[in-house]
């Protein structure tokens, strides 16, 4: 991942990580026997201020509360098949994300997309020959003025600078400012319609071309905030969580061999 939404994530996921710097993991209730838990990322002191709760069953993790992702109205629900056991291993933040968020628009992203389209050097593309009058530069062989499609030029800029150019007629020369700025393309929504109109007519509607096969950042910035913090304390405070689901407390373990 690079570029403008790269950078947003990392400051994102910086800031979060340094606000839960000092929090501390506190099991608020468990049925082991049916691997049950629930833990709470929480202040020293109890607050729920900035608190993440954190409820497992065998096979299911649900995340809510104040400092936690939120898709809904009350945080995020894992795919199933994703428990305790699960949720306190190493993932890596793409993966995190495929079992809990879903893949959005997101205007950075489309930003990132239609810079790498602008460089893209027709040079190091084959142009085609233009349909409108047939490679000749001209619409009639004894016109004298020149096809208006290629300038005379008998050929076209390959797709990608066609549709580049397009795009950037279309979003306007004011188009990177803040998402409440002044020009017609600075909101997220007008930016959604352009590309959707501009890359549906170039025939690229599909996942790979079009931007909105991304996770929100701010929610995939907590959910691996909240996840790295989480399992930092785990840990701390457990050797393993057994193929039934249940957590093994360290202090246990100590008793059992001092026996």
């Amino acid at each position: 991942m690079t570029g403008k939404r790269h950078e947003a994530y990392t400051e994102r996921l910086e800031r979060i990580t340094r606000n839960l710097v000092d929090h501390e993991l506190v099991l608020l209730g468990s049925d082991p026997s049916a691997a049950l838990y629930h833990f709470r990322l929480q202040k020293p002191g109890g607050s729920r201020v900035m608190s993440s709760d954190f409820i497992f069953t065998k096979y299911q993790t649900f995340i809510t509360g104040d400092y936690s992702p939120c898709t809904g109205p009350n945080g995020v629900t894992s795919n199933l098949g994703n428990g305790l056991g699960w949720f306190a291993g190493k993932l890596s933040p793409d993966y995190l994300a495929s079992k809990f968020l879903d893949r959005v628009w997101c205007k950075l992203n489309a930003e990132d997309w239609y810079d790498d389209l602008c460089e893209t050097d027709p040079d190091d593309e084959e142009w085609v020959q233009c349909t409108a009058c047939k490679g000749e530069g001209y619409v009639q062989p004894d016109d004298e003025d020149e096809c208006e499609t290629c300038d005379g030029e008998g050929k076209v800029p390959p797709a990608t600078s066609k549709w580049a150019a397009k795009l950037k007629e279309a979003l306007g020369d004011n188009s990177w400012g803040s998402d409440f700025g002044e020009g017609p393309f600075d909101t997220p929504h007008l930016w959604h319609e352009t590309f959707k109109e501009v890359i549906s007519e170039a025939g690229w509607d599909n996942e790979s071309a079009y931007p909105n096969n991304v996770y929100e950042i701010g929610n995939w910035a907590m959910l691996t905030a909240c996840h790295a913090k989480f399992r930092e304390l785990f840990w701390a405070q457990y050797s393993e969580v057994t193929a039934q689901g249940v957590a093994v407390l360290k202090d246990t373990e100590a008793k059992e061999d001092s026996k």
